[in-house]
């Protein structure tokens, strides 16, 4: 049987190519994933950073929700841990942390928290905010560590171990709880709120200080209060509902210097 030289030319041609672009191939995907690879890094930091702002216009939008239902009163975190624990009243953002246990410039390591997690987390389902931002029952009984579910608007996804164990990873403004002498006996009104855009509603504390779910300001910012650090910024929500990143040094500012303008619920 006679063959064609020039097919069987092509043929043999074509299969050694076909290995040389196989090669050729994989070596250019090693090299753009090289080249790559801190982009894809830096679109997951940016991804997490836009799920935990979306995360805080939503709970910002159930505190206005919220105040609509209950004659403009704005609901209030737990005036300190022992209260965060035992609140029966309906104004609550959410039930206690780690409390106490907490000391001021000392970070517990996550090996602490893993062991207490029943103790130490902060279960969205105690607070009145919970039906507004999540659409399911609040919890009749308060504060139970029989609780157990995870609801994904309260969970920062950069926060880590501690973040997971709390549940919980955003924290209220407390001059909204009547305790702190900044509003009347029932709250903080929300259509009384001077400059409302320029109040903080809810900020993002690391994990590691958040005692429960509310903080003071004026504790000072890199003391009591350390906020969580994404790329776009320390995000804080506003009374109007927005919600903004700010840089470091504006929330030391915010937290230090100016804590009336930014988060004194009654004073312009």
């Amino acid at each position: 049987m006679k063959t064609n030289p020039s097919t069987e030319f092509t043929s043999s041609r074509a299969a050694g190519l076909t290995r040389l672009d196989l090669v050729a191939v994989l070596g250019a995907v090693v090299v753009l994933l090289v080249c790559f690879l801190p982009w894809v890094g830096q679109t997951a930091m940016t991804s997490n950073s836009i799920r935990c702002r979306s995360n805080l216009a939503r709970l910002s939008l159930a505190c206005v929700l919220y105040a609509n239902d209950n004659g403009q009163y704005l609901p209030w975190a737990p005036s300190d841990y022992t209260s965060g624990r035992t609140l029966n009243t309906v104004q609550v953002f959410a039930a206690g942390g780690p409390g106490t246990n907490l000391t001021v410039g000392a970070e517990l390591p996550d090996s602490q928290y893993v062991m207490n997690p029943d103790n130490w987390s902060i279960h969205s389902e105690c607070g009145s905010l919970y039906a507004y931002a999540t659409g399911g029952r609040k919890s009749p009984v308060g504060y139970f560590t029989g609780y157990k579910n995870i609801a994904a608007v309260y969970r920062c996804p950069d926060t880590g171990i501690k973040g997971q164990t709390l549940r919980v990873n955003y924290s209220l403004n407390r001059w909204t709880h009547p305790a702190f002498g900044k509003v009347g006996p029932m709250g903080a009104v929300l259509d009384a709120v001077p400059n409302p855009g320029e109040k903080v509603l809810l900020a993002q504390l690391a994990p590691w200080v958040m005692a429960d779910a509310g903080f003071t300001p004026g504790e000072g910012a890199g003391t009591n209060i350390a906020f969580q650090m994404h790329d776009t910024g320390i995000p804080f929500a506003f009374m109007d509902g927005h919600v903004e990143g700010v840089s470091a040094a504006k929330a030391w500012r915010m937290t230090t210097n100016e804590t009336d303008r930014y988060f004194h619920p009654t004073r312009r």
